[in-house]
């Protein structure tokens, strides 16, 4: 594949455990879709990064209890054109929230982003995250 690297996809929810099942289904059966090489992983989100997620659904949802949700992270990594990354993360992301003009809240909180090799203006991948894609995906290239 042309033009491929490792990218690691990444999209915070603010679920509960059924969501966060059902979400990591549907994006399994999307990448098997898709046939490209990749690994998915799921983990609870540690630090702040995400934290702005469950006071968004309080202020969505005043007075309710948020039951079992907390805050997660569904890891995407994949070997793949930047083009084609671009355009998975945007599939991922309809699964989260298929109308993105609608007026209501997601009924799942989400944010998302992702990590690169980092390439600076010499032109040279950045040592930290392209060890950190080729250690945890590194195994998705082709030999």
């Amino acid at each position: 594949m042309t033009g491929a690297e490792l990218f690691e996809i990444n999209i915070g929810v603010y679920a509960a455990g059924k969501n966060l099942v059902r979400l990591a289904a549907d994006f399994s059966l999307l990448l098997e879709e898709r046939d490209l090489p990749s690994q998915l992983s799921v983990a609870r989100s540690e630090g702040d990064f995400y934290a702005d997620l469950a006071g968004q659904w309080r202020t969505e949802n005043p007075g309710a209890d948020p039951g079992t949700r907390e805050l997660h992270e569904i890891r995407v990594g994949v070997y793949t054109s930047r083009e084609d990354m671009d355009a998975l993360r945007a599939e991922l992301i309809r699964l989260l929230c298929p109308d993105a003009e609608h007026d209501t809240p997601c009924p799942v909180p989400w944010a998302s982003g992702y990590i690169d090799a980092g390439v600076g203006e010499d032109g040279v991948p950045d040592p930290d995250q392209s060890g950190y894609l080729g250690d945890e995906y590194g195994h998705l290239v082709p030999s």
